[in-house]
């Protein structure tokens, strides 16, 4: 009677378990809207001057007309030398074209004009210059007219060592 029960409620939990149902059209609905998340767009950059540097800064692929990007914000920076450059956050959701004319900039002093332009402009006090650009250090100057001359027209920039424009410190006041 044992083996009859068991036998039963083993034929029984086979014969009422539940079987899970596949819907087709369902998992292909899911994989079409994963799809489309993550679909692709053609981006191009129509630049002025046409021979223009084009680059993407946030993404390591190299730019090329209607290169694929996914939907998302990216910045784009076109250059050229002799031209202002162009740089702006663009939001990629469709295929997109932008057009970008770079304007011609004026010539900007470099980090080292910048740098050696004196605050206080030295005068000569006498009218013949009878200094050498023989390298000297600032001990051996005789005078502060003597470090102006070395730092200006030798050129010698570790005469101005916080680079203020004041050569030898320890001879010339205003530095």
């Amino acid at each position: 009677m044992n083996k009859i029960f068991i036998i039963l409620t083993l034929f029984i939990s086979i014969g009422c378990s539940s079987v899970d149902t596949y819907d087709t059209n369902k998992t292909y609905k899911t994989q079409l809207t994963k799809f489309q998340k993550t679909s692709f767009h053609n981006f191009i950059v129509n630049a002025t001057p046409s021979d223009s540097t084009i680059k993407i800064m946030n993404i390591t692929q190299i730019y090329r007309p209607n290169i694929k990007l996914k939907a998302g914000k990216y910045e784009i920076l076109v250059e050229r030398k002799g031209y202002k450059k162009w740089r702006k956050l663009v939001q990629v959701d469709s295929d997109l074209s932008i057009d970008v004319e770079l304007k011609q900039g004026t010539k900007r002093k470099t980090k080292v004009e910048k740098r050696y332009k004196p605050k206080k402009i030295y005068k000569s006090t006498s009218t013949t210059s009878n200094h050498s650009c023989a390298k000297k250090s600032c001990k051996n100057m005789n005078s502060c007219e003597e470090a102006y001359y070395q730092l200006r027209t030798c050129g010698y920039r570790n005469l101005d060592r916080d680079k203020d424009g004041v050569p030898c410190e320890s001879i010339c006041s205003g530095g």
